[in-house]
């Protein structure tokens, strides 16, 4: 069983799959298609540059960490796409599909 969370407001965005009392869905991934793939792709890996000064640093880590799958690329289908895991092991991949390309 998996509980949803979504909790949404003017600055923020979030959305949370939480599993049950099992231990973690395997094989299960979630995609979000965007046409601002480069956008959330930046924000997303500054957020890791900065909890991993803060690591380094010994500073307290403000924000989650973000674990990138994989970084941006052109998969074979066309468009592009990268993948972070959520804090439950989950696969989040953002893709933005050629046809909606801001170029």
């Amino acid at each position: 069983m998996l509980a949803i969370r979504q909790i949404q407001n003017p600055k923020k965005s979030e959305f949370t799959l939480t599993p049950g009392k099992e231990p973690r869905p395997l094989g299960v991934s979630l995609w979000f298609f965007t046409n601002r793939i480069e956008a959330i792709y930046d924000a997303l890996k500054a957020r890791q540059l900065r909890t991993a000064r803060a690591t380094l640093a010994d500073a307290p880590v403000e924000e989650p960490a973000v674990r990138f799958q994989q970084d941006l690329f052109e998969p074979f289908y066309g468009g592009r796409q990268f993948n972070i895991e959520d804090p439950n092991g989950l696969a989040l991949i953002f893709w933005q599909p050629a046809r909606l390309s801001s170029e």
